[in-house]
């Protein structure tokens, strides 16, 4: 307590950014944080400009607001108005805190609301959230699931090494994924929050995989669907990201919708049930 009142009396903004906070909010803080620094630079430089009058006038006093002329006055108020002063960032950041944490729980189930739930480990979880052709959109199983819906992603404890078919080329499709280069991407990988729940998926189908055949760029998987064989192309990156030997069963989702605040909760195997509650 002590220190942070040291801190504001100091007149040094702080920049703590809420978690889950927009680029556009992280943005406009540190342009606000900038300002409100110039403006205090400036104030005082006014106050010690007019110390230094009244010294060469009337020897050491404490410079008053009479010792100021209108002009001085004036630069003063518009330089706090534009400043915002600590104070106002701090409120600031509070009630965007209290957007973010809002539009988050409305996202979520009720506390009353069950879902089923999936454990992965990262990067796989974060990948099954990324939109587009550049994200994962089929988790390969040992074992098959009768769900079908709404599914909680939930990245779980491990701490990935690798894997077995980690190579350049799963470097650059992982980098392409995330948006980072080859250095970046795996000090983000690493970063990942782990042990909560981190979005959701639709599940839409369950199929066993009956054999696999290697395309240029991809896979051709012969499924068995519903008791009806299947074929299911896919490409090199969506390979690259699960493991389609023969035996196993791929679990098919859509739109991945990635929570803006990741919620703590211990994972099991297989499909469970999870609630916020």
């Amino acid at each position: 307590m002590v220190k942070r009142y040291r801190r504001r009396r100091a007149g040094a903004p702080t920049e703590q950014v809420p978690r889950g906070a927009s680029p556009d909010y992280v943005a406009r803080l540190q342009t606000d944080l900038r300002t409100a620094r110039r403006s205090c630079t400036e104030i005082a430089q006014i106050i010690e400009d007019v110390d230094h009058r009244c010294m060469a006038a009337d020897g050491p006093v404490t410079p008053t607001l009479e010792e100021m002329t209108q002009a001085e006055m004036s630069r003063i108020y518009k330089l706090a108005c534009a400043g915002r002063g600590v104070e106002a960032i701090e409120q600031a950041q509070r009630a965007e805190a209290a957007q973010i944490l809002e539009a988050h729980r409305a996202a979520l189930p009720a506390a009353a609301d069950e879902v089923r739930a999936l454990t992965v480990w990262e990067p796989y979880a974060s990948l099954l959230l990324v939109p587009g052709p550049t994200g994962k959109r089929i988790e390969t199983r040992p074992v098959p699931t009768k769900h079908r819906g709404r599914l909680a992603i939930h990245a779980g404890l491990h701490k990935w090494n690798g894997g077995p078919n980690f190579d350049t080329a799963m470097l650059d499709k992982l980098a392409r994924a995330f948006g980072h280069n080859r250095e970046g991407v795996l000090d983000h990988i690493g970063k990942l929050p782990r042990g909560v729940v981190i979005g959701e998926v639709d599940l839409v189908a369950c199929a066993r995989i009956e054999n696999a055949e290697v395309l240029r760029d991809g896979l051709r998987l012969f499924l068995k669907m519903d008791g009806k064989s299947a074929v299911k192309v896919i490409s090199g990156t969506e390979a690259a990201f699960g493991w389609f030997d023969p035996g196993r069963f791929v679990y098919i989702t859509e739109n991945p919708r990635r929570y803006q605040l990741p919620i703590p909760a211990r994972g099991l195997q297989g499909v469970w049930r999870w609630s916020r509650a």
